[in-house]
């Protein structure tokens, strides 16, 4: 073939790939259903075979927890104004859907702002299981909380973001996710694969506490001239074991 006629046919298939209509059939090819991928989040697949632990630090798988019934689980922490500002979607949901059938459940993850607040990050997972009772107890939840593994199984696992959303059904299957979601997201997955509200309760409408916004603390120098954040809060325990 002519070298000519050869460049000429690159050229029309360059041209081809990048006229819009191709662009927009693989942008279509990739968002596919069950939610967007923004992010790199799971989706449309088995959920992953990893262990949680309950807030009393008890192992259990997530398969298991899951089987049987929908289960929306919501990703969050103590250091994540995104989090803290949305979850009440999550209560109001939680509030008129879950039932025998049907579950929903923090997953307490590794710090999206370290420092932020004064909170550093965990270093070992009964660090990790008292950040958990903090975050529950400063936000008033209602719905359960799990913890992820100190090694971040659940959220490497899901390639989780700071409060990626997801829901898996009754078979195991993630049939929805979303790093950001919004609350027309939540409804719309919910409404879709368990059952439209007729009146859904509003955020609103429940007794959840006003976060303020937090800043990022400055460092100061200690006495012994080493440099730590203004107000660093590290929630103590005492080690059990010379392991520990």
């Amino acid at each position: 073939m002519p070298i000519r006629l050869s460049l000429l046919l690159i050229f029309l298939a360059s041209m081809a790939l990048s006229h819009p209509l191709h662009a927009q059939r693989s942008g279509e090819r990739r968002r596919g259903n069950g939610g967007s991928n923004q992010g790199g989040v799971l989706r449309n697949s088995p959920l992953p075979d990893v262990d949680a632990l309950t807030v009393d630090g008890k192992p259990v798988n997530l398969q298991e927890l899951c089987d049987g019934k929908y289960t929306l689980l919501a990703m969050g922490c103590l250091t994540c104004p995104e989090f803290h500002r949305s979850f009440p979607e999550i209560e109001a949901a939680n509030q008129d859907y879950a039932s025998d059938d049907v579950q929903f459940f923090y997953v307490y993850k590794s710090l999206r702002h370290p420092e932020l607040g004064g909170y550093v990050e965990a270093q070992n997972q009964n660090e990790r299981l008292l950040q958990l009772k903090e975050a529950r107890e400063m936000l008033g939840t209602q719905a359960p909380w799990l913890a992820d593994s100190i090694d971040n199984s659940i959220r490497d696992a899901l390639q989780s973001g700071s409060r990626s959303v997801y829901l898996v059904s009754p078979e195991g299957k993630i049939v929805f996710s979303h790093n950001k979601p919004t609350r027309s997201d939540i409804r719309e997955a919910l409404s879709q694969f368990v059952g439209e509200i007729e009146q859904p309760t509003l955020a609103s409408e429940l007794d959840l506490p006003q976060l303020p916004r937090r800043r990022q603390n400055l460092n100061v120098d200690s006495e012994i001239r080493v440099a730590r954040p203004e107000g660093l809060t590290i929630l103590v325990q005492t080690a059990k074991t010379p392991e520990q």
